[in-house]
């Protein structure tokens, strides 16, 4: 529970004040404490799981079992996939191990951590409507914006723009749903996710189940090539969209380059509700196109050298790094920004 929950306690007493319950170690704050359990490994996490009930709290945490399973090499050719039960269950079974035994922590006091609950409470929270509801990036149909008008009122000014109607006639409009994708790839393909490769359907299950602060991503450079491979007597999934006009070959400077010198260009982006993107400048300091095919995803953009309350710019400005997660970021900074763009602040940004 949040700290100041413990205002209204009956006793007012956190379960690590209990006599014992973290030792020597109660002089530690919470960040520390976990900065010292994220050193170890999973052999560690149980062992200081035993010792008391503080320390059960603390060792459980499913940010450390995260980095367990990510940061523990795959055997070769095995993919990633997630336990339902949480990061933890997924460690459990990928070394085959049986399930724990149900432990309770009792009633008698609660565990009062900011530092434990904030990833909690981020990772389970619903996005508030509001969140989505301020856009202030014009919005044109593309059935009556030509190549040449596109270029002088977007392209020369570096104006976004967002171009209605260019994706609808695409067969990933009608091809790809869950259940098609499921379906069409099975677990014959597999694609970049965290680092790591995950298929389709356990990509999916994931995105589904998982109450992760920062959800994983799925991010591939490569799918056009794998899911050709995979597809079988369909194409790829590169067949099922169709550069735009304004984005053409003979307007891509890239595209002149010789063959084996062009920077990645073309990426499959996937996820589920909170994940996405940090903030970032964008590596080969170009331009770029992004087709939403399903659902919504929400883009926020700040002008060159004008990085966003609670976001510091490396010192020549190409790196970004922010303390928080997307949705903390979004929690506690978003509201600012929306009101001084004009968007009515907490009720309208």
């Amino acid at each position: 529970r949040p700290m100041g929950s413990l205002l209204f306690a009956d006793d007012q007493r956190s379960l690590r004040e209990e006599p014992g319950a973290l030792g020597a170690l109660a002089l530690l704050p919470d960040e520390v404490l976990m900065q010292i359990l994220s050193s170890g490994g999973a052999r560690e996490l149980a062992c200081c799981a035993c010792t008391s009930r503080a320390m059960r709290v603390l060792a459980l945490s499913e940010d450390l079992w995260k980095a367990c399973c990510l940061e523990e090499e795959l055997a070769p050719g095995e993919w990633l996939r997630y336990d339902p039960g949480g990061w933890r269950c997924t460690y459990r079974r990928r070394r085959g191990l049986p399930a724990a035994p149900a432990a309770s922590l009792g009633a008698t006091h609660y565990y009062y951590s900011d530092v434990l609950y904030a990833p909690w409470h981020c990772g389970t929270a619903a996005i508030p409507p509001r969140w989505s509801r301020f856009e202030n990036v014009p919005r044109v149909a593309a059935s009556g914006l030509s190549v040449e008008e596109f270029a002088a009122r977007f392209e020369a000014p570096g104006q976004p723009v967002i171009l209605t109607g260019l994706a609808s006639g695409w067969p990933a409009a009608a091809k790809w749903t869950e259940a098609a994708l499921r379906d069409r790839f099975g677990e014959r393909c597999g694609f970049h996710v965290g680092g790591h490769t995950m298929s389709l359907p356990a990509f999916f299950d994931y995105c589904a189940s998982n109450a992760d602060e920062q959800p994983l991503y799925l991010f591939d450079k490569r799918f056009a090539e794998t899911s050709a491979a995979a597809g079988g007597a369909e194409p790829g999934l590169a067949a099922d969209y169709a550069v735009p006009a304004y984005f053409s070959a003979d307007r891509d400077l890239f595209a002149q380059l010789p063959g084996g010198c062009r920077p990645d260009h073309r990426w499959l982006i996937a996820g589920g509700t909170r994940s996405g993107s940090a903030w970032h400048v964008d590596p080969n300091a170009t331009s770029a196109w992004n087709a939403c095919v399903r659902g919504r995803k929400k883009w926020v953009l700040t002008p060159p050298g004008q990085p966003p309350a609670g976001v510091t710019p490396s010192a020549d400005g190409a790196s970004l790094t922010s303390p928080v997660s997307l949705y903390e970021w979004f929690r506690v900074f978003y509201s600012s920004l929306a009101e001084a763009r004009g968007g009515g602040g907490g009720g309208g940004g």
